[in-house]
């Protein structure tokens, strides 16, 4: 009995600490902040795994296991099939579809454009965080969800911010959630760097028939519907616009004109169009449709990082 009392009264309690101190750190370093707010996609703090089922940190994917040639490989990325990008549906390697380039429908690893697959389609999503949920800054529709940031004075845009005035105040040209309030001035659909691609139809309740040719499109009959979207440069620099649709439809990027209307005409295409933005300057972005005709369409808009 005397001996296990001085076992026990010896004992190095450093040393046990120690050891708990590791266990934590061992059991965290998939956390993006140990000991502090974690990041979204690793809200338990668990060291991510690769193989274990649970996709967390910087994993593309984690389907339960290190093999590769499965879809997910050993360092849990997502393999691409090497057919992948001919055009040929080739289903034996994994091909749900081949656009033989990424579209709408078809994700760049040749799967269907799917929300929630953490394939983050560029020309569909602004975000894939591999989960369908909302909360975690990349909403249940795969946009950008505002994050907690707005109000700081820095305007992000990756984060989906179109203004930043330092303030959580609306009614003062910047609203509470960071989206700018003339960027609707002129009573048309708003849209802005970060947002989700706009879908729609040219000849849905919103479309108008007021716009019937532009200078940029020169002697081409556009007296079909046309859909209008307003959008507020927060900054000088190249912007693009992409609109995917039929053959029958054109993208019109215009300045603001008087009253609403058509001011200089600054690009135009079939696919899309990318020019030089002024800060501070308005455009109307504008879906436009032959006679006769009307189409479903995706426009989206992509601005380069804040600098």
């Amino acid at each position: 009995m005397t001996r296990s009392l001085i076992t026990l009264t010896s004992f190095n309690w450093s040393t046990l600490l120690a050891a708990a101190a590791a266990a934590v750190a061992a059991n965290t370093v998939g956390c993006a902040d140990p000991g502090g707010a974690c990041a979204p996609e690793d809200t338990d703090c668990v060291a991510t795994v690769c193989g274990d089922g649970v996709r967390t940190g910087a994993e593309q994917c984690d389907d339960g296991n290190t093999a590769n040639e499965d879809g997910c490989s050993a360092e849990c990325t997502t393999e691409i099939p090497e057919t992948c990008g001919n055009g040929t549906i080739e289903e034996p390697a994994g091909e749900q579809c081949d656009t033989a380039g990424e579209t709408v429908t078809c994700d760049g690893d040749c799967t269907r454009a799917l929300c929630g697959d953490a394939w983050r389609n560029t020309l569909l999503e602004g975000c894939d965080d591999g989960n369908t949920m909302g909360g975690d800054g990349c909403s249940a529709e795969c946009t950008i969800e505002l994050p907690s940031a707005c109000g700081d004075g820095i305007v992000q845009t990756q984060l989906g911010e179109q203004c930043d005035d330092g303030g959580l105040t609306s009614g003062d040209g910047c609203s509470s959630t960071c989206q700018l309030e003339n960027a609707n001035a002129c009573g048309i659909r708003a849209i802005g760097c970060g947002m989700a691609p706009q879908g729609g139809m040219t000849n849905s309740t919103a479309a108008t028939t007021r716009f019937n040719g532009y200078s940029c499109l020169a002697d081409v009959n556009k007296s079909g519907p046309e859909v209008v979207y307003e959008w507020v440069a927060d900054r000088s620099g190249n912007v693009s616009v992409w609109l995917e649709g039929t053959s029958t439809v054109d993208l019109v990027i215009s300045e603001v004109g008087p009253d609403c209307g058509l001011g200089a005409c600054v690009a135009s295409g079939p696919a899309g169009a990318t020019f030089a933005a002024v800060a501070g300057r308005r455009y109307l972005v504008i879906v436009d449709s032959d006679p006769g005709t009307t189409s479903p369409y995706q426009l989206g808009m992509s601005c380069p990082p804040q600098s």
